[in-house]
């Protein structure tokens, strides 16, 4: 009996110290987590605050879903100088990542592509011009729902195997934009905007 009680802890230290060589040499390989967690703010024609979800499939491939909300700070709309008080409530979109890694950490250089919803609120305001309508017309705050189209390139550099930082440069077209200029009353809008954000992300 107690030869078979030493046989089968004997094996299981075996098992233990396989699976402990087998992880090490996982990691040593390349491989990489597979969830990650990020936040972060980015700013440009607007200025967002941002919570991300991401699965690694590979060290080449993710895909990830975003939230972002915040403020429009400058819309072209056709014309130069002007400056906006558009809010972004939401922008909520799943992209795919294609990535290529370098560093003992899996640290990338990556693009990425995707789609989602969108609701942005235009402020109301009285007309003072004929070009908007009847003057001294009050036109409510206008909030519209859109699909949102995002684009980004970056790096992210991992510090360890689990906590890095991600920098990004991006672009999202969002068609609700193109709802508020078609509403009467409203001045065209552009509906592209460029950023350049900046995220902590958390491996796990």
């Amino acid at each position: 009996m107690k030869k078979l009680i030493f046989a089968v802890l004997m094996a299981f230290a075996a098992a233990g110290t396989s699976a402990s060589k087998a992880q090490a040499q996982s990691e040593a390989s390349g491989s990489i987590r597979k969830h990650e967690i990020g936040a972060g703010i980015s700013g440009g024609d607007v200025v967002l605050a941002n919570v991300r979800y991401g699965y690694n499939l590979n060290k080449n491939f993710r895909i990830e879903t975003e939230a972002s909300t915040g403020e429009v700070m400058f819309n072209g709309g056709g014309f130069l100088g002007v400056f906006s008080d558009d809010e972004v409530n939401y922008w909520i979109s799943a992209s795919g990542v294609a990535r290529l890694p370098y560093g003992d950490n899996n640290s990338g250089v990556f693009i990425r592509a995707g789609a989602g919803l969108s609701e942005i609120t235009a402020p109301g305001f009285t007309s003072q011009s004929p070009f908007y309508g009847p003057i001294n017309t009050t036109y409510p705050d206008l909030t519209v729902n859109g699909a949102v189209v995002q684009a980004g390139i970056g790096v992210e550099h991992f510090f360890t195997k689990s906590f890095g930082l991600r920098v990004e440069a991006g672009y999202a077209n969002d068609s609700a934009f193109d709802k508020i200029s078609d509403t009467p009353g409203r001045s065209p809008r552009e509906a592209s905007y460029a950023v350049v954000g900046a995220s902590a992300v958390l491996r796990f």
